[in-house]
Formats: C-alpha cells, sequence, structure tokens
C-alpha cells in the first residue's frame, strides 16, 4: 500500500521512501521489460513453427504456418504497445539520471 508523505515522496507500508518519478519508472518499467521479454518469446515460437513447417512431409504444415503468423501478428501489435510504453519512459529515465 502506497501514502504520501509529507515532502512530496510517497512511502509504502514498510516505510521505504520514493518519489513519483522513481515509482515510474519501477513500475513502467517492469512492465515494459515484461513486454520486450512477451515479444522475444512470441518471435521465437514463430521461428520455430515456421522451421518444424518447413519440414518434409509434416502433415500440419499450413496450421504450423498459421500459428506462426499469427504469433509474429501478435509480437508486432505488443511492439507497438512497448514501443510507446518506452517513449513515455525515457523522459522520466533522463529526469532522474
Amino acid at each position: 500500500m502506497l501514502r504520501s508523505a509529507d515532502d512530496g515522496s510517497g512511502a509504502c507500508a514498510e516505510g521505504h521512501r520514493f518519489t513519483a518519478v522513481a515509482l515510474a519508472l519501477a513500475t513502467n518499467g517492469d512492465a515494459v521489460r515484461a513486454l520486450w521479454s512477451a515479444i522475444r518469446a512470441l518471435e521465437d515460437d514463430a521461428a520455430g513453427l515456421d522451421y518444424l513447417a518447413d519440414r518434409a512431409g509434416d502433415p500440419c504444415a499450413a496450421d504450423r504456418r498459421q500459428e506462426a503468423s499469427d504469433a509474429r501478428e501478435a509480437a508486432l501489435r505488443l511492439r507497438g504497445y512497448a514501443s510507446a510504453a518506452q517513449r513515455r519512459l525515457d523522459p522520466l529515465d533522463a529526469a532522474s539520471g
């Protein structure tokens, strides 16, 4: 639970103090890192599915290609969110340094 301190900073229930910028960098930074991790996982999944579809005699090749395409599309959508979130963080990061 977060509460405001008298000096304009914030504090958690255990008394750890933080500024608004530090809180935004910590929480939003975690979200941005998770998005980029998900993007990498989706792109790796798509590559693996393409590899399987390319193997001779795979009776499910068309399904695997569609799944790969779906994974790439999801990664592309997430990339847009991650890029926008990163742009919001960059000015905060510069201000904190």
